[in-house]
C-alpha cells in the first residue's frame, strides 16, 4: 500500500484488512512525504499488527510509481495484492484473491473499482466465476493480484508516473505475453474522491501527455476510454478561455464558444452523474480542475530535465 497525507482515511483501509478472514503474509507500505499523522498512523498499525508490517519511505515525495516500485523490489512473496490507503472492502476480500491465485493459470488480476463518495460496510463478495480476460480498450481495472515475477519481467513500475503507473504497467505485462484477467465480482470501493486535497489531485491526476509521450499517439487508440475524458476536458478547457476572451474579438463568436461550452459542461456533469451515481460541487470542481490538470502535466513534462528519452516505450504498441 503506498499511502501520503491520508489520516482521514488510512485507519478506514487498514481496519477492513485487519478484519480479513484470511490473512496475508506480510504487509508493506510505503509512506509519502506526509504532513500530518499518516506515519504515526503506521507505525501504530506496525506494532499492533497480526503479522509483519514493512514501513517503507518516500521521503522525496517522487509519487505513487516510484513508491509501488519500491514495495515490488521489497516484497518477499510471490504474490502482491495492492490497495489504496483510501479503499474500503468486505472480510472476504483476501479470501477470494487467494482462490483465484490457486484455482486460475493467470499472472495477473484485474478487479472493479467502484468510485463512491461516501463511506459505507460492504457486504461479503459472492463470487460468480465471472472471469475475462483484460483489454485496455475496456473500462480500466486496476491491477490488484499480481504475480511478483511477472512485475519484475515486465520492468516494474515506472517511476515517471506518479499517477498512472498501474495502467502503464499492464500494457507492459501484456507485452511481455503475461496472462491477464478480470474478476467482475470482485470488488473495490475508492471513497476518497471528496476527501482532502482535491484540487492537488486534479492537477496532478491526468495522463494523457505523459501516455502520449511514452508510447507516442498510436496509445489512444489502444486505450481509447481513458483518452476520450482527457480530450473532453481539454476540450471544456479551451472553450472556457475562448468564451472568456471572445466578446473582446467580435460579439457572434461569444455565442459560438458559450454553446461549447455549455454542451461540454453538460457532458462532463453526466459523465459525473454516471461515474459516482450522485453530483456535488466538489465532484464538479475535480473535474474542472482535472482539465486545467491536462495542461499542467503538459507543462511539466516539457520542462522535466529528468524525463526518460523520447520514444522510449513506443515499440511496445507496434
Amino acid at each position: 500500500m503506498p499511502t501520503r497525507n491520508s489520516e482521514w482515511c488510512l485507519p478506514i483501509t487498514l481496519s477492513c484488512l485487519k478484519d480479513q478472514t484470511v490473512k496475508p503474509e506480510e504487509i508493506l507500505i510505503c509512506v509519502g512525504e506526509s504532513y500530518d499523522k499518516t506515519e504515526e498512523f503506521v507505525l501504530d498499525f506496525q506494532r499492533e499488527s497480526f503479522v509483519p508490517v514493512k514501513a517503507l519511505h518516500d521521503l522525496e515525495g517522487k509519487g505513487t510509481g516510484y513508491a509501488m516500485n519500491k514495495l515490488v523490489s521489497e516484497a518477499s512473496y510471490d504474490w502482491i495484492l495492492w490497495l489504496g490507503s483510501d479503499f474500503i472492502f468486505p472480510k472476504n476480500f483476501i479470501k477470494i484473491a487467494k482462490f483465484l491465485i490457486e484455482n486460475f493459470d493467470t499472472e495477473v488480476w484485474g478487479v472493479s473499482v467502484v468510485e463512491t463518495p461516501r463511506y459505507f460496510v460492504p457486504s461479503d463478495y459472492v463470487f460468480r466465476h465471472n472471469i475475462e480476460e483484460w483489454s485496455p480498450n475496456k473500462r480500466f481495472s486496476a491491477p490488484i493480484v499480481s504475480k511478483r515475477e511477472t512485475l519484475l519481467k515486465a520492468g516494474n513500475f515506472d517511476p515517471w508516473f506518479s499517477r498512472g503507473q498501474d495502467l502503464d504497467l499492464m500494457l507492459r505485462v501484456r507485452y511481455c505475453g503475461a496472462k491477464i484477467s478480470v474478476c467482475s465480482d470482485l470488488k473495490l470501493y475508492h471513497f476518497g474522491i471528496e476527501g482532502k486535497g482535491n484540487l492537488r489531485k486534479s492537477l496532478a491526476a491526468p495522463t494523457f501527455f505523459r501516455f502520449l509521450y511514452k508510447y507516442s499517439w498510436k496509445v489512444v487508440f489502444h486505450c481509447r476510454h481513458n483518452f476520450l475524458g482527457s480530450l473532453l476536458r481539454m476540450a471544456f478547457l479551451s472553450s472556457s478561455i475562448g468564451l472568456a476572451f471572445s466578446p473582446l474579438l467580435w460579439s457572434p463568436i461569444a455565442w459560438h464558444f458559450g454553446l461549447i461550452f455549455l454542451s461540454l459542461l453538460a457532458t462532463i456533469l453526466l459523465g459525473t452523474v454516471h461515474t459516482y451515481k450522485k453530483i456535488s460541487l466538489s465532484l464538479l470542481m475535480f473535474q474542472i480542475g482535472m482539465s486545467v490538470g491536462e495542461f499542467f502535466q503538459l507543462y511539466r513534462i516539457l520542462r522535466d530535465k529528468d524525463r526518460p528519452k523520447f520514444g522510449y516505450g513506443r515499440r511496445l504498441l507496434e
